[in-house]
C-alpha cells in the first residue's frame, strides 16, 4: 500500500479586518455594520464574529444572535456571537446585522 504525505501549502497572505462601520441606531432597531478587509481574499478565509458590550449589556441591550452576508446583502445567514464565518475568494468586505433590544428606561447613549 503506498504512503501518502500531505504537506502544508506555503502560507498565503490572509486579509485582516481593516475597518468596521460604527452605526448609530435607536433601541429596538437593527444595527447594520460593514466589515472591510485589508485586501481581497485569494483563498477561503475564516473569521470569528463576537459581540461585546461597551456600556451596553448582552441580552438586555442587544441580542447575541446576528446575521451576516458575504454577497452584498442579497442573503443573510444567522450566527451566534463567537461563531465562525467563511468569506469566499474575491471578497473584500462582508455585512453583519444585529438587533438592539428596546426597554422603557431613561439611559444615556450606550455602545457595544
Amino acid at each position: 500500500m503506498p504512503l501518502i504525505f500531505i504537506l502544508p501549502l506555503p502560507a498565503l497572505a490572509v486579509p485582516f479586518v481593516k475597518a468596521v462601520s460604527d452605526p448609530t441606531v435607536n433601541e429596538g432597531a437593527e444595527a447594520s455594520l460593514t466589515v472591510t478587509l485589508s485586501e481581497i481574499t485569494t483563498q477561503l478565509s475564516a473569521f470569528q464574529l463576537s459581540l461585546s458590550g461597551g456600556t451596553a449589556t448582552a441580552g438586555t441591550d442587544y441580542s447575541l444572535t446576528m446575521t451576516y452576508s458575504t454577497n452584498g446583502g442579497i442573503t443573510y445567514t444567522p450566527l451566534l456571537s463567537g461563531g465562525t464565518i467563511q468569506i469566499p475568494v474575491g471578497a473584500n468586505r462582508f455585512l453583519v446585522k444585529t438587533t438592539t433590544l428596546g426597554d422603557n428606561l431613561a439611559e444615556p447613549t450606550e455602545t457595544y
